[in-house]
């Protein structure tokens, strides 16, 4: 499992793993438990093909969503 560095606003979580044969909804997940941002809410960003060491951003918000009174 290649090991990679996620940024997430000014925040670095290094040394997050990715399972290649695992869908990405599973990454997601893993992430979400780091973050408290929710899977279907996370945007990630990632330049060229995922490597061992790279870096990837994640854009999205933990807060939830304002409902209507």
């Amino acid at each position: 499992m290649p090991t990679v560095s996620v940024k997430w606003q000014k925040q670095i979580f290094p040394a997050v793993e990715i399972g290649t044969s695992q869908p990405p909804f599973e990454f997601k997940s893993q992430f979400c438990a780091l973050s408290g941002v929710p899977p279907e809410r996370q945007k990630i960003m990632v330049q060229g093909g995922l490597q061992k060491g790279q870096k990837l951003m994640m854009m999205g918000t933990a807060d939830g969503i304002v409902q209507a009174p």
